[in-house]
């Protein structure tokens, strides 16, 4: 039988490899032309703001998932030519306009935490 030393120890150990929350993985954002726009370590889904350099009202995005495994996700620019998708899983995403002529200006990763939105 193991001593109390040894169970306490093993204890210990299996502590230290559990993990207390996911593991970060990478969400990245190419555009149109698979050139990354944005790259972020993230633990959850994450939102991402797209800005089109013409400010162009009622343009429609869509993410589409590099990796298959997730939909594509569609969103219509506001007034000043920004979009918001609220919760991308981490993955490579290619942003498709619906107009090839559209310029992006911005894409940025906001990684979101208990307190700003995520889970």
């Amino acid at each position: 039988m193991p001593s109390k030393a040894i169970l306490a120890l093993l204890a210990g150990v299996l502590t230290v490899l559990a993990p207390a929350r996911l593991i970060a993985a990478e969400l990245r954002v190419l555009d149109q032309f698979r050139l990354i726009r944005a790259s972020m370590e993230v633990g959850a889904p994450s939102a991402v703001r797209i800005t089109l350099e013409e400010n162009l009202a009622g343009a429609s995005l869509i993410l589409t998932n590099e990796d298959g495994v997730a939909a594509d996700l569609v969103q219509v620019t506001d007034e000043k030519g920004s979009c918001y998708f609220p919760e991308v899983p981490p993955g490579t995403w290619r942003i498709i306009p619906d107009n090839a002529q559209y310029s992006i200006e911005l894409v940025a990763i906001v990684a979101l935490s208990p307190r700003n939105g995520g889970s």
